[in-house]
């Protein structure tokens, strides 16, 4: 018993006298080829697009622009390091269409990034043009009941200008 005391004894003080601290700690250059670094382990930013009709361009960080065509998946072309801050914006909205994002700004955390989500909706179509009819009555004694198409009815009393309340569209 005496003798398991002292080894175990003796290997804590070889552990504190050697500097292990129980943590590993990889090599900071490649055991096949000495001096010669070993690359960072980095991961990819992705996700998924969809309802997009048209071409959306998208920047991660400001950068590694990426243009999207087709709902599915998309993934960014340059790779981060485990720790890096991400984040996905719209660059160039697709024509008639209004793209957000999802999910798209975070920390890499040891694994490639899939949850981005760009979901494209069609633009709503513009107002129509609409104008208003009026104008103007002159030398009226009495008053004066005047339509716009058959209806929209006006009582004018007085002389001065004069204006249906509904608008009418352009065409």
């Amino acid at each position: 018993m005496r003798h398991r005391f002292l080894n175990a004894l003796a290997l804590l003080i070889i552990a504190a006298v050697s500097g292990c601290d129980g943590i590993y700690n990889p090599p900071l250059a490649d055991s096949q080829n000495p001096g010669t670094p070993i690359p960072p382990v980095t991961y990819t930013v992705g996700g998924t697009v969809s309802g997009l009709t048209g071409t959306v361009a998208l920047l991660n960080n400001g950068g590694d622009g990426l243009s999207v065509s087709a709902d599915g998946g998309f993934t960014f072309a340059a790779a981060l390091a485990d720790g890096a801050d991400y984040a996905v914006t719209i660059e160039t909205q697709p024509a008639g269409q209004t793209c957000e994002v999802a999910s798209g700004t975070g920390t890499i955390a040891g694994a490639d990034v899939t949850d981005v989500a760009v979901t494209c909706t069609d633009d709503p179509p513009p107002p129509p043009v609409t104008y208003t009819v009026g104008g103007t009555v002159s030398g009226l004694s009495g008053t004066v009941a005047l339509l716009n198409n058959g209806s929209d009815g006006l009582s004018v009393s007085a002389d001065g200008g004069f204006t249906f309340a509904a608008a009418l569209a352009d065409g």
